[in-house]
């Protein structure tokens, strides 16, 4: 159902998650087009996100940098919690990196104009916490703009929505420090745009995982890898900035920018296409073109091997993860708390036995479903994974604030899993997911997907 909110007129849905939709709107009292972003109904009930929410517009409103974009308006009516931003109608870095848009020149300039969009955000004393290719959009000039601060923290505020020991970002590109849900500052930041430009040169990220969990012992214990001959001048900035240890990184933005710009400006760099031709761009390397050129063997280290190592590590004392599978057996003899990547949320160390599970409390079934989320278990077996154990939660207490981030937090990850199983031609899946959606009163959601594959 459209929206209606009063001053705007609903164009078309531009985007649905599992927090909030994106409408592209017109702004009736200039007019003008804009972004229009609504929370969603399961959220809208619960006061920590929507201050979450419009503490984004707050955040960014006071951010004046052509880098950043630009809010209009926030608002909350009975019907509607939203924020009015710029329409950016070039679309997002994810969309052209998976169409191999993206030459390495062109890459390299995308992340000097987004790292001095964070060095200013940075000078403001708010850092951003979840930099990767979906928060960077395009105008229709080609510029790139930082967008969604929905985790953004500053830090002159004596206010944290989220608690210590959680854990926020996205996988693919959080600090080793995010990782292991420990305090962030900026340095975190530009551990994760080294990440970003480390996978707009080459191609491919630097740390890859099946999981969460594996993503989180890459980070935090594997050595980066060397880039190709043809971006060897981009190491000095890339090693510092992947850096595991935050004091050895760069320590802010600005500093990484004046290295990057350092590199750029070394004797043995090529002419850019741009250069030589004034012309944006000539040359384009896909991903798989860019893989496919002769480089130094990387050193990945296997996957058993890291665990190894971690274990070790642990069993020693010398680094701390709340980052492993939590098992019924070691219910009992575990202390602390797990946490869940992204989600905000720390996983309780007791875990109720299947003997009990009859006469379980709502708290008792969201801890299960928070651990099997950990372990990777949020869709099966059926009758026994996270999402069911959630919707168990929701039948009970409709409006449980935890259960109903929870449970949009699974049918966001469904959702990405139905479009990556669609891209790997696995239709069995895509079926089965997009029955899922529909039964968990995600219908909208899957009609969305289903226009997109088609």
């Amino acid at each position: 159902m459209t929206p209606q909110i009063d001053g705007y007129e609903m164009v078309r849905q531009l985007g649905h998650g599992g927090m909030s939709t994106v409408w592209l709107a017109i702004q009736t009292s200039f007019p003008r087009q804009v972004a229009l972003k609504i929370m969603s109904d399961n959220l809208a009930s619960s006061p920590t996100f929507v201050e979450r929410f419009l503490r984004e517009a707050r955040i960014v409103a006071n951010l004046e940098h052509r880098g950043i974009v630009h809010v209009y308006d926030m608002g909350k009516t009975p019907d509607a919690t939203y924020l009015t931003m710029e329409h950016l109608p070039g679309g997002d870095l994810s969309r052209r990196l998976a169409a191999g848009e993206v030459s390495p020149e062109e890459g390299v300039e995308i992340i000097r104009e987004i790292a001095s969009a964070l060095a200013y955000a940075h000078s403001e004393q708010v850092i951003h916490r979840d930099i990767k290719p979906a928060n960077i959009l395009f105008r229709k000039d080609g510029s790139p703009v930082l967008v969604d601060f929905g985790i953004a923290r500053n830090l002159e505020s004596s206010t944290e929505i989220t608690t210590a020991g959680t854990v926020m970002g996205t996988p693919l590109y959080m600090s080793p420090e995010q990782c292991r849900g420990e305090a962030t500052d900026l340095r975190s930041d530009v551990y994760s745009l080294g990440a970003l430009l480390f996978q707009l040169l080459e191609g491919e990220l630097p740390f890859r995982g099946d999981n969460h969990a594996t993503l989180a012992l890459q980070h935090t214990t594997a050595p980066v890898p060397p880039l190709s001959p043809t971006n060897q001048r981009f190491s000095p900035v890339v090693n510092k900035a992947l850096t595991k240890i935050p004091k050895d990184r760069f320590q802010s933005a600005a500093e990484f920018l004046d290295c990057l710009n350092s590199c750029l400006a070394e004797g043995n760099r090529a002419p850019s296409s741009r250069e030589t031709t004034g012309a944006k761009t000539v040359r384009r390397v896909t991903p798989a073109k860019v893989t496919a050129e002769k480089r130094p063997a990387r050193h990945r280290v296997p996957v058993w091997i890291l665990g190894a190592v971690a274990a070790a590590a642990i069993a020693a004392g010398m680094i701390v993860l709340n980052q492993r599978p939590v098992t019924e057996g070691e219910a009992g003899r575990t202390t602390g708390a797990e946490t869940i990547p992204g989600s905000g949320e720390a996983i309780p160390a007791s875990v109720t036995t299947p003997i009990e599970q009859e006469r379980e409390t709502t708290t008792e079934l969201l801890r299960r479903a928070k651990v099997h989320v950990w372990n990777n278990q949020m869709f099966e077996p059926a009758g026994d994974n996270a999402l069911d154990l959630v919707e168990r939660v929701l039948e009970q207490e409709p409006e449980q604030p935890d259960a109903v981030e929870l449970k949009a937090r699974l049918i966001n990850t469904l959702a990405t899993e139905i479009s990556s199983a669609d891209e790997r031609g696995d239709r069995q899946f895509v079926k089965q997911g997009l029955r899922r959606l529909r039964d968990s009163g995600a219908a909208d959601i899957a009609e969305n997907i289903e226009r997109q594959l088609q």
